[in-house]
């Protein structure tokens, strides 16, 4: 008796949604294979589009880098930027995504061991950031009284770098970089971390790299020369093959040597094309299909303008810089605050041991315009401004002020006096 489906559309007489009739009913999903370290290590070094996939997305993030509200003079950035943060959060964000995790070691002075609680109100200074992937790190001890907060969170870690002796950390005093989350069998199988971005994309770049490789198959062997030999068949039955290779030796030297081909009454050469019709339509569907898996548009992930009437790739772009920024949030704030929460209340650093009123982290916008498009915005802002002046809505000195008060041009605008808006009554008395 055929089985039959209870969830879907089904016709006893044409088979359809019957299993045994009906072919479809005979495919399902496998499961990919697990990639190794290895395989990720020599995907990374090895391949071109497996590199670009790990370190543009990671490159964007951290291009435009970001501001700390309330720091006037810089002195926090110039503290990251001698312990060359935006290096190491830039390579532990690569490693993340590339092996599923990684962490950022923060050499933090304040007379405790690496493997002890950071004392925050002993910090003496920052002194150093060490980044490892997440196969240089392993679980050592958990937070193990449900009533915790971080119940079942890592409380120390096992560093064992490939050169040198291995060490435990602290959580406190570690940066944490995840990779693509998973389900929590997933994850216990990973020993506590995400995937890698190549997981669940490894077929699509597989079956790109195939493609790629077939078209230069195609290419060095698109002319093929035929050679018709007469009793090539008999030569060969009576274990002549030694004749045919001679021959075929004396035709390829006489084209070497004289440009043309000497064959004899009986034999026949000519040359057959390979047709790449449909090719480039081909492997545009799967580099389609590698952008929608990555997330990254065609325009970037292959560099190649976009074609099309009026076709700019600027609204894939700006969706992919939307996608960017929510990583910024998600994967870098919770890092980055800490990181510069830690440098505030260094003893020894710029700040003296104090957090600044009221900082924040405020990422720099990725979207750059071109000069022609600031002009324009510049132009478009100052006639705004001319009518508000005009209209006595803002004050001559408050838009100077505003657009070019600060260190750079600004199209923000802040009130020098505090307006109030006339009230009904207000209206009525006069």
């Amino acid at each position: 008796m055929s089985e039959h489906r209870v969830d879907g559309w089904q016709n006893l007489l044409t088979g359809y949604g019957v299993r045994g009739i009906d072919k479809r009913m005979s495919t399902e999903f496998v499961g990919a294979q697990r990639l190794s370290e290895a395989i990720q290590t020599n995907m990374f070094t090895g391949d071109g589009f497996a590199q670009r996939i790990i370190s543009l997305p990671v490159d964007d993030m951290v291009r435009e880098w970001f501001r700390i509200e309330g720091d006037t003079e810089g002195l926090i950035l110039d503290a990251l930027k001698a312990l060359q943060a935006k290096a190491c959060i830039t390579r532990a964000l690569k490693w993340a995504r590339l092996y599923g995790g990684a962490v950022v070691v923060m050499g933090i002075d304040d007379g405790g061991e690496l493997a002890q609680p950071l004392n925050e109100n002993n910090i003496r200074n920052v002194d150093f950031l060490r980044v490892y992937d997440r196969y240089r790190v392993s679980r050592h001890k958990e937070y193990m009284t449900p009533e915790s907060p971080k119940y079942g969170q890592v409380e120390q870690y096992m560093v064992s770098p490939c050169s040198g002796t291995p060490y435990y950390v602290h959580e406190s005093r570690i940066l944490i970089f995840d990779g693509i989350d998973v389900p929590d069998s997933v994850r216990q199988n990973n020993n506590g971390w995400g995937d890698s971005v190549l997981q669940a994309i490894y077929p699509r770049i597989r079956g790109l790299g195939e493609a790629y490789g077939n078209i230069e198959t195609i290419i060095s062997e698109f002319i093929i020369g035929k050679l018709t030999i007469k009793n090539l068949g008999e030569l060969l039955a009576t274990g002549q093959e030694s004749l045919v290779h001679s021959r075929l030796s004396q035709i390829d030297l006489s084209k070497h040597v004289i440009n043309s081909i000497l064959l004899d009454e009986s034999e026949t050469f000519d040359r057959v094309s390979a047709t790449v019709s449909g090719l480039e339509k081909l492997m545009g569907l799967l580099v389609q299909a590698c952008s929608a898996v990555t997330g990254i548009p065609v325009t970037l992930l292959i560099g190649e303008s976009p074609a099309g009437l009026q076709a700019t790739g600027a609204s894939d772009i700006r969706l992919y810089y939307d996608a960017i920024a929510a990583d910024q949030e998600t994967i870098l704030r919770p890092s980055l605050e800490k990181l510069a929460k830690y440098i505030m209340l260094s003893k020894e650093g710029p700040t003296g041991g104090k957090e600044i009123d009221g900082w924040a982290i405020e990422f720099n916008s990725l979207w750059q315009q071109t000069e022609k498009e600031l002009a324009e915005t510049r132009k478009i802002t100052a006639e705004t401004d001319g009518i508000y002046i005009t209209n006595g809505v803002l004050l001559p000195e408050e838009v100077a002020a505003s657009r070019f008060g600060g260190n750079k041009y600004s199209a923000e605008t802040e009130l020098m006096i505090e307006r109030t808006m006339p009230t009904i009554e207000d209206g009525e008395n006069a």
